[in-house]
Formats: C-alpha cells, structure tokens, sequence
C-alpha cells in the first residue's frame, strides 16, 4: 500500500498516511467555515494505527469538544484530531499528492454558504450524517 505525506505550513510537522481511508467529505457547517477561515472544510476519517507524525513542535490542544487537536507549534497549522480511540481525522489538503482521494458526501449543506455550488452527483446532508453510511460510501466509490 502507497505512502502519503503530509505537511504543516511550514514543514515542521509532518504525517505519513500508509492505508484506506474511512471516508473523505466536504464539510459546510459553521464550525469549519471559521476554523479554515474558507466556505467548507474537508475532512478524511482514518485508522489511528494507519498514520505516524514525524517532525518536531507537534502540541496537543485538549479544548476541542470532538477530541485533541493536533497541530504545529510553529506555524499553528491545524493537523489532526483524534475522534476516537482508535480514529484520526485529518485534512487532505495538507497532502504532498491531493490527487488520490476524493470526497464522497457533502455534509450541513443547510450552512453552506449561498454561492458555493454543491456537487449534486455527491451524496448530501442538511445536518450530520450517520457516519457508518458515509464509510460505506467512501468504501463503494474506492
């Protein structure tokens, strides 16, 4: 299975991704409108055992409700967070190669800002999905 790297802003912090992700969407909520400062975010759901971060100035944020925020010390990009146990979601596009996933919903589209123009060939949700339907999406369309 290929390796994929990732990187901070600044190259600090890095992670390499050996493994199928669980899922891959577009995310319009409110929240990630202002946590990217942009109109979605994306969001890749992956096994924990299938990513390794390497570099220095990795720092831990424990005030995320959804779980630890993991960025870099340096340049504050944000890199992960752990929703689970045994889960991380990251954010694809800190990815060398953006070209080998894609996403497979689009999801609180009821918040998507009015301009954006949503993929209608992508499953969609007004608010937040049942999760297990996603990865069985992401899992049809891989």
């Amino acid at each position: 299975m290929k390796t994929h790297q990732a990187r901070c802003a600044c190259g600090e912090v890095r992670y390499e991704f050996c493994g199928q992700p669980y899922t891959v969407y577009a995310c319009h909520c409110t929240r990630c409108q202002q946590r990217t400062g942009s109109a979605f975010g994306l969001t890749m759901i992956v096994p924990a055992n299938a990513i390794t971060f390497v570099g220095k100035g990795l720092a831990e944020d424990m005030s995320n409700q959804s779980g630890p925020l993991l960025y870099c010390d340096t340049c504050r990009s944000l890199m992960a967070y752990k929703s689970a146990p045994d889960t991380y979601c990251v954010f694809p596009g800190a990815f060398d190669d953006k070209t080998w996933f894609k996403p497979v919903a689009n999801i609180w589209v009821r918040s998507a800002q009015p301009w954006v123009t949503i993929d209608q060939r992508l499953k969609c949700y007004e608010e937040n999905p049942n999760y297990a339907e996603l990865y069985k999406l992401y899992k049809g369309a891989s």
